[in-house]
């Protein structure tokens, strides 16, 4: 299940009112033109004006709304995701010491972003983390996944590492699907 992040108002706005003021500035560079143009082509800078102002503000208005348009219907940025852990990998997490989630690049992982929000639940206790996805690194097998990344930010331990072995993933994901999907690690920051 994921959730969109809520509109934001205030950065809307904020958005449209430094629009507008690009918006005036050219205005302003518009009369600027009409200015010089007037001696070069002997037209009258009351026509000329009323010509560009007319112009200009069919402009504003169609620009204006297409800004508040594209604000209100966009697709906004920062999915959020939910996820099981078991409490192990959760109190890793939790404590930073595991900073990489690694997951089958599966039809429900490949919606993942960077910028987007994962809440881990654990499967015990039902608590909830909150992390934002910082980087994914996408590959063909967790052999390669094991060989490229530090596994010490994948949930290894300095006394496992020594023992870790990509097979160790065969008992979350079958084979077929690792060969049908490829795998993920989903590189995360904890959200204060």
């Amino acid at each position: 299940m994921k959730k969109r992040k809520k509109f934001n108002l205030s950065e809307a706005l904020a958005d449209i009112v430094f629009e507008l003021v690009v918006i005036l500035v050219l205005l302003g560079v518009g009369y600027l033109v009409c200015m010089l143009l007037e001696p070069i082509f002997s037209v009258n800078l009351s026509d000329l004006e009323l010509i560009a102002f007319i112009g200009w503000i069919a402009v504003i208005l169609l620009f204006v709304a297409a800004v508040i348009i594209s604000k209100l219907f966009k697709k906004k940025s920062g999915v959020t995701h939910q996820m099981k852990l078991a409490p192990a990998p959760f109190s890793m997490i939790k404590s930073g010491q595991k900073t990489i989630e690694l997951r089958l690049l599966d039809e429900k992982r490949q919606k993942i972003k960077v910028g987007d929000t994962i809440v881990f639940t654990n499967t015990e206790t039902k608590d909830t983390l909150t992390v934002t996805v910082k980087k994914l690194h996408k590959f063909a097998s967790f052999t390669e996944l094991y060989s490229k990344l530090d596994l010490l930010q994948c949930g290894y331990t300095a006394e496992t590492v020594k023992t870790a072995s990509p097979e160790d993933m065969n008992q979350y994901y079958s084979l077929e699907k690792q060969e049908k999907y490829g795998v993920l690690g989903i590189e995360i920051l904890i959200k204060p």
